[in-house]
């Protein structure tokens, strides 16, 4: 956490604006200067394994289940339906 903390304040400090995406070029060498990197190649591992270990810790915590579709649509379930809701309206 204190790392992308870090990561995201160095970020959003090179033009004073909420951003979250890792910059390119010149921006990404300034990053990594202010982190302490010795160059761009070492923040871009640390950032791809701080992201493995967050997105492992989520999953474990959190897991996702693929929702499985429902076995009869809405308008199935309205078509089915007993009572006058499905009949024509009559004079």
């Amino acid at each position: 956490y204190i790392f992308l903390r870090r990561l995201e304040n160095a970020i959003q400090a090179l033009h004073d604006q909420q951003t979250h995406r890792v910059p390119e070029g010149e921006d990404l060498d300034r990053v990594t200067r202010a982190l302490g990197f010795e160059n761009p190649a070492a923040l871009l591992q640390m950032i791809d394994a701080t992201r493995a270990s967050v997105g492992a810790a989520l999953d474990e915590h959190f897991p996702q289940h693929e929702a499985s579709p429902p076995d009869v649509s809405w308008r199935d379930k309205l078509e089915r339906a007993p009572g006058t809701i499905n009949k024509p309206m009559q004079d």
